[in-house]
Formats: C-alpha cells, structure tokens, sequence
C-alpha cells in the first residue's frame, strides 16, 4: 500500500491537470480574440490606406502617427496572449517535473510494485477524493 502523503501527491497534480485543462478553454477565447484583433487591424490598415489613397490624409507625419498606432495596439494585444501562453507552458511544464519526480519517488519506495499497480491504487485513491 502506498503511504497516503504520495497519494494525495499524486491528487494534486491530478487537481493541477484539471485546472489547466479547463483552463484550456479560456486560452481558447484569447486566441480566437486576437485574430478578432488582428482581422480589426487591418481593416485599419485599409481604411488609413484608402484616406492617404483619397488624400484625406496628407501629412506624412500624421499617416506615420496613425500607422504607428494600429501596430502599437496590435503589438500589445498580441503581447497579452504571449504573456497566457508562457504561463500556461511554464504550468505544463511544472506539473511534468511534478509528476516525473512522484513517478521516481514511487519506483525507489515501492521498487517490488509494477507500474500498472503503481496506477491503479492511485487511480482508486483519487476517483474516490475526487467523487
């Protein structure tokens, strides 16, 4: 029998798992915002196109000022989703090393168990917490 304080290891990274997979959806609608963005943007780029085209714009200044703007958006809008990616990457990351270093400890503890025992008793202990 594995000693519960493994086991309620092994729930947490299970718990951790869930978050970020239902975190999943989230990072979902970012990205699906951002090509909004993005589509938004170069309507932008288009329209200040055709006000130079039609020289309602003139200014060289001006034009520059106002291109300037829609990438500054652009750039951070896109700067934001960067920023949720790394830390959902960086939370995989950590649970992987989390769950390698449980897996290694279980294996020096319990070197008699096959890993198919190993998963069963912890699938058991945390379908019975997480009910």
């Amino acid at each position: 029998m594995i000693q519960e304080i493994y086991l309620k290891r092994a729930l947490n990274i299970r718990k951790e798992y869930l978050s970020i997979k239902s975190n999943m959806d989230e990072y979902d609608k970012f990205a699906k915002n951002l090509l909004i963005s993005i589509d938004d943007r170069t309507k932008e780029l288009h329209e200040l196109q055709k006000k130079i085209e039609e020289k309602k714009i003139t200014d060289i200044e001006t034009a520059k000022d106002k291109l300037m703007e829609i990438l500054i958006n652009l750039e951070t809008e896109a700067n934001g989703i960067e920023d949720i990616i790394n830390n959902m990457n960086l939370k995989i990351d950590n649970l992987k090393v989390n769950e390698q270093d449980l897996y290694k400890e279980l294996k020096y503890k319990y070197p008699e168990l096959k890993d198919n025992d190993l998963k069963r008793e912890i699938y058991d202990y945390i379908t019975s917490k997480l009910k």
